[in-house]
C-alpha cells in the first residue's frame, strides 16, 4: 500500500525550501522585481516571505516588510506600516486554507503581484498535476479567470499577466500577474430631466475613476429637498443606467447621501456646478481616509430648472 504523503509546515520543510530555492533565488527574485517596476513602489509588503528570498534580492530604496505564518527559523518584520505600494503573494494564495486572513492587506495596497500554479482549461486539464499536488501543500488551484474574479469581488482589476518565472526558466506553470485597486467615484443628485449638463458632469466624473457610482435621490427625498419630480424614482435609475459613463446607481431615501456615502466609501467624492469642496454633503469623511474631494466644472445654463422654464 502506497503511503501517504502529508505536508506539513515544520523546520524539515523550510529546510528543503531553503536549500532549493536558495540555488535560483537571485534570478527568480530579479524576475519579479522586474515585472512590477512600473509600479516603482518604496514601501512593500512580502506576505508569506518564506526564506525571505524577495529581501534578500531587492533594489536598492526599497523598504519591506515581511510576513509569515509559518513557524520558520527567520526573522520577519511583521506588518509595521499603515498603507503599502505593493504586496507581494508569490507562492502564497494557494496555500492560505481561509482567505478572510486577506481582508486587512486588501485595506492597506491598491498593488498586488502574484505568482501560483495556474489550472490548464478544457481537455488539457485532464492528468495535469501540479509538481507539488500529492504533497497537499496547495489547497486552492486556480484559473486565470478565477484568479481575475477572486480580486475584482475585492475590488481590484488585472493590468498585467505572463509567465516570466516559466519564461526565465525556473519553474513550469508558474503564472504571475499584477492586480490594482479599481477606483471608485461617487456623485449623487436628482436627475429628474436629463440633459447635457448632466451627460457633461458624469462623463467628467467617470474620467477620474474605474467605477462610477451615482447616488439618486428617491421621489420621497427628491420632494422635500426640491418639489415633487417629474419622472418617478425607477425611470429616473433606468436612465441613469443606460448612460455609459455610469457603473451603478444607488437609490437613498434621507435628505443626503451621507449614510450610502459610509456605506460605499468612495476614492473620490464629485459634485458638478458651483459648490464649494467644504459644501459638500461627505468630504470630511472622504478626507479622513484618504480619499479625495472634487468639483467638476459645469456646463452654463444648462439646468433642470432652465428647461422646465423653457418648456413653460
Amino acid at each position: 500500500m502506497k503511503k501517504e504523503i502529508l505536508f506539513r509546515y515544520n523546520k524539515e520543510y523550510f529546510k528543503t525550501i531553503s536549500k532549493d530555492y536558495n540555488k535560483t533565488a537571485k534570478k527568480m527574485n530579479k524576475v519579479r522585481w522586474d515585472f512590477v517596476k512600473e509600479i516603482k513602489p518604496k514601501i512593500v509588503l512580502d506576505y508569506g516571505a518564506g526564506a525571505n528570498f524577495l529581501t534578500k534580492f531587492a533594489p536598492k530604496g526599497i523598504k519591506i516588510d515581511s510576513f509569515d505564518i509559518g513557524k520558520f527559523s527567520v526573522k520577519y518584520t511583521g506588518i509595521r506600516h499603515n498603507k503599502y505600494d505593493l504586496v507581494f503573494l508569490s507562492d502564497v494564495l494557494e496555500h492560505i486554507p481561509d482567505f478572510r486572513v486577506l481582508d486587512k492587506i486588501f485595506e492597506i495596497t491598491n498593488y498586488f503581484y502574484i505568482a501560483t500554479p495556474i489550472l490548464p482549461l478544457g481537455n488539457k486539464l485532464e492528468g495535469w498535476k501540479h509538481f507539488k499536488f500529492k504533497t497537499g501543500e496547495h489547497l486552492h488551484f486556480f484559473t486565470k479567470r478565477s484568479l481575475d474574479l477572486f480580486f475584482e469581488a475585492r475590488g481590484f482589476k488585472n493590468i498585467k499577466s505572463g509567465y516570466p518565472e516559466v519564461e526565465c526558466g525556473l519553474r513550469k506553470d508558474i503564472y504571475s500577474a499584477i492586480y490594482k485597486k479599481e477606483t471608485v467615484v461617487f456623485t449623487n443628485g436628482v436627475y429628474d430631466i436629463l440633459h447635457s449638463g448632466h451627460i457633461h458632469s458624469l462623463k467628467e466624473a467617470k474620467k477620474l475613476g474605474d467605477i462610477l457610482i451615482v447616488g439618486l435621490n428617491s421621489d420621497k427625498s427628491a420632494s422635500e429637498i426640491k418639489r415633487q419630480p417629474i419622472k418617478d424614482e425607477n425611470e429616473r435609475k433606468e436612465l441613469l443606467e443606460s448612460i455609459k459613463y455610469v457603473d451603478r446607481v444607488e437609490i437613498f431615501d434621507e435628505l443626503t447621501p451621507i449614510s450610502l456615502i459610509k456605506k460605499i466609501k468612495p476614492d473620490i467624492l464629485v459634485k458638478g456646478g458651483d459648490y464649494k469642496k467644504e459644501t459638500i454633503v461627505g468630504n470630511e469623511f472622504v478626507e479622513s481616509y484618504g480619499g479625495k474631494v472634487k468639483v467638476i466644472s459645469y456646463l452654463k445654463d444648462h439646468s433642470t430648472t432652465n428647461l422646465i422654464n423653457k418648456i413653460k
